[in-house]
Formats: structure tokens, sequence, C-alpha cells
């Protein structure tokens, strides 16, 4: 790339230079001339209207003489009044004003009047051409006779003169388009430098101070763009690692269901087969084997409803209903509800809600759905002997609810995956880790802000309603 810019920049230079010496040539050559000859017909034509006024006004007296030795003077050439016949009446030229003469017939045979003519006599050191103009006033006609300088050793002089001036053209275009490519390929060549150069903290700038042309926004703009590369490589690659890690959660998710399913399925079977053999002795016993088949197939029944609901959510067809809800009521129904599986575990319960009614919007089965999975999550994770409690704080336009637990802290990194799909933090507990993934996207339903925090003696979790 270097050597391409390189030579196309002093290529151009060269041409360009070689351009401009053949425009001069050519203008030299083809143009000076006829240009030459224009400015003197321009001349002539602008001192041939004074005269001609000047005759019409005072006649061929003193007055038109001295005007027709001033145009002789100016145009270094011979004015002259003739008659009819050609005889010089009044003449002047630029060296010595005379009178009498006579122009030549053959000079008059080939002029046409009111015309410019170019006409060539022979000197003594050669030829000579003059620029001639007659026109007729009256009884008289005004002659103009002006010498044209010769042009060609004029043109070879200065030929000779150009040819230098081309040689020494070149070289500067030489020197400058060095330098130039230089200055225009150095910030290039620093820039690829940047760009191939495996840099662990990314890619930099090469320039102390950022060119302020084309270069220098090119720079920016290709930082830009590397950063914006590695801001979308890492997020690419985190949803990568994010769709392994489902993956194999659901894999794993798969297999839960299936040893889960497979035991109250085992159970119902077996105590269905052993009441319809009438297996039970007693009628207590035959009472435990059908509220253990019934206690099994609520719990399938509410896995089946997890999925059915975390597939809604899922595909964007999960609805919430709103209306105004006595929030006070419903969490303490909720705690209510599991005070009797916390008794069993030794777990105490508290609550810090206030007596009077807060009413927000919301989806009343959706947010006991909520509420139950979360007080369901912290029962699983509180040990014996621990304590469960729930608050709810007024805030500005907004309430917050909290569930703590005395639970083992989440570890920092797995703050955000607790919200995922069949994300259990400890594979031994019970559970398909979907509780947590519905509470979320009932939660985003609701415009709720929400989230987890590990306190210095167990996890808060906390959510906010409107």
């Amino acid at each position: 790339m270097k050597a391409s810019i390189s030579r196309r920049l002093n290529l151009m230079f060269i041409l360009f230079g070689l351009l401009i010496l053949g425009l001069v040539w050519s203008a030299q050559n083809f143009l000076l001339e006829p240009y030459y000859i224009s400015q003197k017909t321009s001349q002539i034509e602008q001192r041939q209207k004074v005269l001609l006024n000047s005759l019409q006004e005072h006649g061929p007296g003193e007055v038109f003489q001295q005007e027709m030795e001033e145009a002789a003077e100016e145009l270094h050439g011979r004015v002259a009044l003739l008659d009819q016949d050609g005889q010089a009446l009044l003449q002047a030229d630029d060296e010595t004003p005379s009178r009498g003469g006579r122009m030549p017939h053959s000079m008059m045979r080939h002029m046409e009047s009111g015309r410019m003519a170019t006409h060539q006599t022979q000197g003594q050191s050669g030829p000579l051409n003059y620029l001639t103009l007659l026109t007729p006033i009256g009884d008289y006609n005004l002659f103009f006779q002006v010498p044209l300088q010769p042009m060609e050793e004029v043109l070879s002089i200065a030929g000779q003169f150009n040819l230098m001036l081309a040689g020494l053209a070149l070289v500067i275009a030489l020197i400058l388009s060095l330098r130039f490519s230089r200055s225009v390929t150095k910030p290039l060549i620093q820039l690829n430098q940047a760009v191939q150069k495996k840099d662990p903290a990314g890619f930099r700038l090469p320039w102390r101070k950022v060119p302020e042309d084309e270069i220098g926004q090119l720079g920016l703009s290709f930082q830009e763009l590397t950063n914006q590369l590695e801001e979308t490589i890492d997020a690419l690659q985190t949803e990568l690692d994010k769709e392994k890690s489902l993956e194999r959660l659901r894999k794993q998710f798969v297999a839960r269901v299936s040893h889960e399913l497979q035991t109250p399925i085992a159970l119902i079977q077996g105590y269905a087969e052993a009441l319809e053999d009438n297996v039970a002795p007693t009628e207590e016993d035959r009472h435990d084997y059908l509220v253990t088949i019934q206690e099994e197939t609520r719990r399938m029944s509410g896995m089946v409803k997890d999925l059915l609901d975390l597939e809604q959510l899922e595909s964007g067809v999960f609805r919430v209903e709103k209306e105004p809800v006595d929030l006070t009521e419903l969490l303490q129904n909720s705690l209510d509800h599991f005070s009797l599986l916390c008794h069993e575990k030794n777990i105490r319960t508290e609550s810090h809600l206030p007596r009077d009614k807060v009413m927000v919007s919301g989806d009343p089965r959706r947010l006991e759905q909520v509420m139950n999975n979360l007080l369901k999550n912290a029962v699983s994770h509180t040990p014996a002997g621990g304590k469960i409690s729930i608050s709810l704080d007024r805030r500005v336009n907004q309430v917050r609810v909290s569930v703590y637990n005395d639970g083992a802290p989440i570890p920092e990194d797995k703050l955000s995956l607790i919200w995922e799909s069949f994300y259990r933090g400890d594979n031994t507990r019970e559970g398909t880790g979907l509780g947590l993934a519905i509470v979320k996207g009932v939660l985003d339903l609701h415009g709720s802000q929400y989230g987890v925090e590990n306190r210095e003696t167990g996890v808060e979790f906390y959510f906010t309603l409107s």
C-alpha cells in the first residue's frame, strides 16, 4: 500500500507539472501570435475611431495631422490620409512625419476597404509583415500600416527558456511529491501498524495528537468501529456462553423432571394398585394411600403448570389483568399459606406490614404466584432454626416488597443467573429451577424493579409496584 500510494502521488505531481508545461508550450506556439495580432488590431481600431471623428470635426488640418502623429507613435507604424487615387495627402510614421507620397498599387489591389489585412514586403534584412487597414471616409481613405514584430526568434528563445524551466519544475515537483507523499503515507503506515499490532488493551491511535484531517477522522472512525466490534464480540460471546449454559440447564432440567416425575408416578401407580388389590390392611392405611396419591398429583400438576407459564412467558402470550389490589392482605395471606410448612421445618416467620390497606395496580393471581414462588424459594434455602420475614415499605409513587431468609449468601457471579430458566444454585436441592424465572417474567409485565442482595446474615429478594 505504501509503495502504491507513493508512486501514484509522485506520478500525479510529475504529470501535473508536465501538463502545465505542455499547456504553456501550446499556448506559446499556437496562441501567442494570434493574441499579439489581436492586441495590435484592437489598438489600430481604437485609433481609427479617434481619427475618423477628428477628420469629420476638424477636416484634414493641423489638429488631424497632430493626432495622426500621436497614432503613428503609439502604433510604431504609419498612418496616412489618401485620396481616391492612393496619393498621400497627409501621413505620419513613428519616426518622421511627412507629406506627400503615394500608396503602391500592388498594396491597393490586395486590400479591401474597411477590413484588416496582413501584408508582407521585402526589407533589407528579409521579409517584413504589416497589419494594414484602409477605411474610406467621403473623398478620402484613412490608411494604417503597422509592422508586426518577428515571432520566430521570440518563440525560439522562449522555447529554450521553457525547456530549462521544465527541467527545474520537474525536479521541484519530484521533491515536493516525495515530501507530500511521505506526509500522507506516514500516518497511514502508522495506522496500519497499529491495526496489525496485537495489543491486549485493544486498538490505540498511533499519534500523540490526532491529525485534524481526513486521515485523523479515519483513525477515529476506525477506533470507534473497533470498539464497537469488540463490544459486539463480547456481547455475542456472552450470549453464546449463556445459550450454552441454558442448553446445559435444559438438559439437566429434562433429567430432573424425568427423575422427579418418575417418583410420583411410581408412588401413584403403586398405591393405586395396592388400593385396587385391597392390600391396605386398615381403612386408615387406605386413607393415607389416597392422600399420598393426591399430594403427588398436585406436585405433578404444579410442575406442569410452571412449565406452561414459562412457555407462555417466553413466547410472549402471557398476559396480566391489572386491577386494584390490597397488597397488605395479599402478602399476609401468602405468608400464612406457608406457616404450617415453616413450622414443620422449624423456621420462624415475621411480617412487617402496615396495618392499613396498601393499594397497588396489578394482577392479584399473578402477584400471589410471585409471592408463593419467593416464599417457596426462601423455605428451600433457610436452615432449621432460621427465619423468613416479609416487609412492605411505602416509597414515592411506589411500594417496595422484600422477602428475607437466613440462607447462605449467593455467589456474586451467580446473582444474575438465578433469574434464568432451569437454573438451580444447588443441584442437590429439590425443584425445577422455574420459580424465579416465572417471578422475573411476571414482574417484567408489571413494570417492576426487582433484584436480590446478600445481607450480613442472609439473602433478600425485593420488587417494587406502583
